[in-house]
């Protein structure tokens, strides 16, 4: 990471498009991989990782896996 090649061979695998995937990180490389990508991407910050705000690029940035259910019902 952050460069998104197991991104895009995830979606070659599954025959889909990247921006299809919901991708979900804990970290500013993950955000990174996944709008490089072309992906709907989501942060949930680790409590343990520091993060630049500096760099915020995705959709959602989210407290817990409990509110990606919110998001997808």
């Amino acid at each position: 990471k952050p460069h998104p090649d197991m991104i895009l061979k995830l979606a070659e695998k599954l025959g889909c498009k990247t921006s299809e995937i919901v991708y979900v990180g804990d970290s500013g490389y993950d955000v990174e991989a996944g709008r490089a990508a072309g992906t709907l991407t989501i942060l949930i910050p680790s409590e343990w990782l520091e993060y630049d705000k500096s760099r915020e690029n995705f959709y959602h940035n989210l407290k817990s896996l409990k509110e990606l259910e919110q998001l997808f019902p």
